[in-house]
């Protein structure tokens, strides 16, 4: 049996139009994305890790390693 581990990229689009306008690489198996000011926190499951991304030019600023399986981020109210 053969695995591959594959790099997802986050896609932005654009709504108008519906073309793909940036796509930046994140950890696997993405499944949360919030938005802080300028920045894009991704939760990557498969990669133990959160992707830190800067939202306007969709710029990896780096990878944070956490805890076994990040499946869904937290933002407190007004942030």
């Amino acid at each position: 049996m053969c695995f591959a581990m594959v790099i997802i990229p986050y896609i932005k689009v654009n709504t108008e139009t519906e073309e793909v306008v940036g796509k930046v690489e994140v950890g696997q198996n993405p499944n949360d994305v919030k938005l802080s000011g300028d920045k894009l926190f991704v939760a990557n499951l498969d990669s133990d890790s959160i992707s830190v991304v800067q939202q306007s030019d969709l710029r990896l600023i780096k990878t944070v390693p956490v805890a076994t399986g990040p499946y869904l981020l937290l933002q407190e109210v007004g942030s």
